[in-house]
């Protein structure tokens, strides 16, 4: 009896310390996910931080020279300052450094028109496809490629519209470059109808506007925009562009379905590019703007 007694409270000793085993990996495996939760939103936010201040020093090294474009010198000479000369060698542009150079535009042989960026050292395609990705960030857009002469057959091209230009990045011979060319059809490209501009959201919200007055600026709108050439807005259509003004615009964050739905509507033209860190989508739209998706979600807007 006493041997059957003390098998008995072996095998509950057994099972006790079983079940504790057991509540202690469940605790570390949870303790283990937590933790590793937290370290990925740290990266996430240390990405993010880190962007922001590639940036941020991009827009600080960069000034002083993109400012210079459009200059018109009289003999081809312009007075420059210390900062200017200093740094020449060393601009920094999304986390790479580069020596930058100026040059008169093909229009004009007294106005800087030009300004090229070369890479101070050697880099991978990896690198470039990696810095490609990181310019998209900087100028709120995907690059539209194309084959331009005395670049590359794989050339990413933006609109600086702070300086009327053309930004074009080619990879060439190990080499990463870039260059500004001005062009004041840029300018005028980012203008925003006066319809657009009312049916913008303020803050995310929509505008509280009351439906009389919401049509009465709508269509004084179109009469602006459209002076110069009589356009009006037919009354049969009114319903149409108060249809569209309960339409939300798009947002950072939407699905490609809620876009749909959205003021934009379908885009005239899609873009997709496939990377190891995922697939990204531009929606092309008219008048140059653009709908940027990652994994399927806006991340970016450009109008």
């Amino acid at each position: 009896m006493k041997k059957n007694k003390s098998r008995v409270l072996v095998i509950c000793g057994v099972f006790i310390a079983n079940c504790i085993c057991a509540c202690s990996s469940i605790n570390a495996s949870s303790h283990i996910q937590e933790s590793v939760s937290n370290i990925e939103r740290d990266i996430a936010t240390t990405n993010e931080d880190s962007t922001t201040g590639m940036k941020k020093k991009t827009n600080e090294s960069l000034k002083v020279y993109l400012d210079l474009l459009g200059a018109d010198t009289e003999d081809g000479n312009v007075n420059v300052s210390d900062q200017f000369l200093d740094n020449l060698s060393n601009v920094y542009i999304m986390g790479r450094t580069g020596t930058v150079t100026h040059a008169m535009s093909i229009e004009s042989d007294t106005q800087i028109g030009i300004m090229e960026w070369n890479d101070n050292e050697a880099a991978t395609e990896k690198e470039f496809e990696k810095f490609i990705s990181l310019l998209n960030d900087y100028w709120g857009e995907q690059g539209q490629i194309g084959s331009y002469e005395n670049m590359s057959d794989e050339t990413y091209v933006w609109k600086d519209y702070d300086h009327s230009a053309y930004v074009a990045c080619w990879y060439s011979n190990d080499t990463v470059k870039m260059r500004w060319d001005l062009d004041e059809s840029v300018e005028s490209s980012k203008e925003v109808s006066d319809l657009k501009r009312l049916m913008r959201p303020i803050n995310g919200q929509k505008n509280k506007v009351p439906d009389d007055e919401a049509l009465e600026e709508l269509l004084e709108g179109y009469k602006m925009k459209g002076s110069q050439t009589n356009n009006t807005v037919p009354e049969d259509e009114t319903d149409d562009y108060l249809e569209d003004y309960n339409k939300e615009e798009p947002q950072i964050g939407m699905t490609a379905d809620e876009v749909l739905q959205s003021t934009w509507g379908k885009p005239e033209d899609i873009n997709k590019s496939t990377y190891a860190w995922g697939v990204e989508e531009q929606w092309c739209y008219s008048n140059y703007r653009y709908i940027f998706f990652k994994d399927g979600f806006v991340t970016s807007i450009h109008e």
